[in-house]
C-alpha cells in the first residue's frame, strides 16, 4: 500500500503532484481536520521545493510556471491557516 502511495506521488508533472496535494489538504480542511489538512499543504510545498527532479516534464512550461507558483501560494496560506485554527483549538483548551 506504501509503495502505491509513493507512485502516486510522482505521477505527473511536479506542480500537478503539488496541485494533488493541495487538493487534499483543501478536502481536509473542509472537514476541520487541521492537522491532516497542514500535513497534505505541507507535502506539496516540500514537491515544490525538492531538488531532486523525478517528476514528468512539462509539455507547456509555461502553463507549469503559473501552477507551480499558484499552487505554492495557496499551499503556504493555507497551511498558515492551518497553524492558526489549530493554535486557536489549542488555546481553547488549556
Amino acid at each position: 500500500m506504501l509503495d502505491a502511495i509513493r507512485a502516486l506521488q510522482n505521477e505527473g508533472t511536479r506542480a500537478e503532484v503539488a496541485q494533488n496535494f493541495r487538493e487534499q489538504g483543501n478536502e481536509s480542511a473542509k472537514a476541520k481536520m487541521w492537522k491532516d489538512a497542514k500535513e497534505f499543504y505541507t507535502k506539496g510545498i516540500a514537491v515544490l521545493t525538492a531538488k531532486e527532479d523525478k517528476w514528468d516534464k512539462p509539455e507547456d512550461v509555461e502553463k507549469e510556471k503559473r501552477l507551480h507558483r499558484e499552487v505554492e501560494e495557496a499551499c503556504y496560506i493555507n497551511r498558515a491557516l492551518c497553524n492558526l485554527e489549530l493554535s486557536t483549538h489549542y488555546l481553547i483548551n488549556q
